[in-house]
């Protein structure tokens, strides 16, 4: 399994103005745990390519973290770990599950049976 920071550093080239400073998203990262569990896509030396998370509350999971790294999309990367991501909420119980994502893989995930429901925006600054 690949360390958090590795995986924070593969959320960073895949989404550089959205991660912001990866050692904030790492420390958030580990707060969630153990709610959440995370995946990740290694290469055959072992470095993250693609990574999710899924946090499950009852009956309804949320899928989150999911990026890939711009030098492997294309490669069903982002796929495998949404697909293990879901896997996992459901041997935990959930039922229904909503995603976190950007548009980019809009396809991908209507494949895995997600739809639009809501559009977000990101925001910065202080509490």
């Amino acid at each position: 399994m690949a360390a958090l920071s590795e995986a924070v550093d593969v959320a960073a080239v895949a989404d550089p103005t959205g991660v912001g400073d990866p050692g904030v998203l790492a420390r958030d990262l580990r707060a969630s745990m153990p709610a959440f569990r995370f995946f990740a896509a290694v290469d055959v030396d072992g470095v993250p390519r693609a990574t999710s998370g899924v946090g499950v509350f009852g009956s309804r999971a949320v899928v989150i973290f999911v990026n890939t790294d711009p030098a492997w999309r294309r490669r069903g990367s982002r796929r495998a770990v949404t697909a293990v991501a879901i896997a996992d909420a459901r041997a935990r119980g959930a039922v229904t599950a909503c995603l976190d994502a950007s548009g980019s893989g809009l396809s991908i995930n209507e494949q895995l049976g997600f739809g639009v429901v809501a559009h977000s925006s990101r925001f910065s600054g202080s509490a």
